[in-house]
């Protein structure tokens, strides 16, 4: 199985419990946590741009005690009634900004909060200078760890895959990244 098929299949394994809180031991580092939160969102992200052909933003919010928890991501689908938030025509840009406000709003007051990760829809300039769709991954991490992820979307037969990633430094929103 190529690498790419694997992600694409792990993508859809993990995705099956997208929604509820999924109670599992925290990783040791920041940096495992970053890395757990980045997959769990690319593969939720896959998911939802293979069935759907958008992608919405949404956040993934891990808390201390290892859980993690979705907000955001619904769909223009009129006949998806598990949205309850998203108009028929919503502004993506609107709708991450109000994501970001609102869970650094949340982390605030819950003082749980290890580690988020904001996932959107974007054109990304690869090192080739095409443009490409891709998914951008805003992750931060209480300990000051950021990082802006770029993960380009293409397709094989029909799945829907990601390409090389690409790796910027991030300002934070929810915690101050150093």
């Amino acid at each position: 199985m190529s690498r790419l098929h694997s992600i694409a299949a792990l993508g859809l394994g993990l995705s099956a419990c997208a929604g509820a809180p999924v109670q599992v031991d925290p990783a040791r580092t920041p940096e495992q946590q970053m890395e757990r939160l980045l997959t769990e969102g690319l593969n939720q992200a896959l998911e939802q741009v293979q069935a759907q052909y958008e992608l919405l933003p949404f956040a993934l919010v891990l808390h201390r005690d290892g859980s993690t928890e979705k907000l955001g991501g619904g769909s223009t689908d009129p006949l998806d009634t598990t949205n309850s938030q998203v108009s028929m025509a919503p502004d993506p840009a609107k709708l991450l900004a109000g994501l970001e406000q609102r869970v650094a709003r949340e982390a605030k007051d819950r003082g749980d909060v290890t580690a988020v990760g904001f996932f959107s829809d974007t054109e990304v300039k690869l090192p080739s200078g095409q443009e490409k769709g891709a998914v951008r991954a805003g992750i931060e991490h209480a300990s000051g760890a950021c990082e802006e992820v770029f993960a380009p979307i293409g397709r094989v037969g029909n799945d829907v895959v990601y390409d090389a990633r690409i790796t910027e430094k991030r300002r934070g929103v929810v915690f101050t990244c150093k």
